[in-house]
């Protein structure tokens, strides 16, 4: 009875958990483009890899890496901006865009998004916010970057 009770909790907590739980469940829920995980071995290059292919494709000049991850995670998510931005590519790194009026005023500016959530720590619910702002304001998402670490 006590091993059924406790599987029965740890399936509940799953179940129940707001939290992100692999790097492609936003892809598979909203159909949004993952570009990349930049924790794994040579994930920043091939997420830089990607948005270049992106930008080249689509003629973008310029490109927003926005989210609270992105600024948590800066490091990582710099080497992915000065890969892209070899390419000609200008990319910046801005804010949270649920928090921050003035990552929310540079993103009215740019129309080209790029999100950053991190595993187990980013919820759904702020990346639905994050997403229906980006609409909103007419800015075009590229895709997102997952953090896994």
């Amino acid at each position: 009875l006590g091993l059924v009770l406790a599987v029965v909790i740890i399936v509940l907590r799953y179940m129940f958990d707001p939290t992100i739980k692999t790097s492609k469940d936003l892809q598979m829920f909203y159909g949004t483009n993952f570009i990349g995980d930049v924790a794994q071995a040579d994930g920043a290059l091939l997420a830089a890899s990607k948005i270049i292919n992106m930008c080249s494709n689509r003629q973008i000049k310029k490109v927003l890496i926005a989210g609270k991850m992105a600024t948590e995670n800066e490091a990582a998510i710099k080497e992915v901006v000065d890969a892209v931005e070899k390419k000609g590519i200008v990319a910046d790194i801005i804010g949270d865009i649920l928090t921050d009026a003035d990552a929310v005023q540079t993103l009215e500016a740019r129309s080209n998004v790029v999100l950053v959530e991190a595993v187990r720590k980013s919820k759904y619910e702020d990346f639905n916010q994050e997403k229906a702002l980006c609409e909103s304001l007419d800015a075009q998402l590229l895709g997102y970057i997952a953090i896994t670490k």
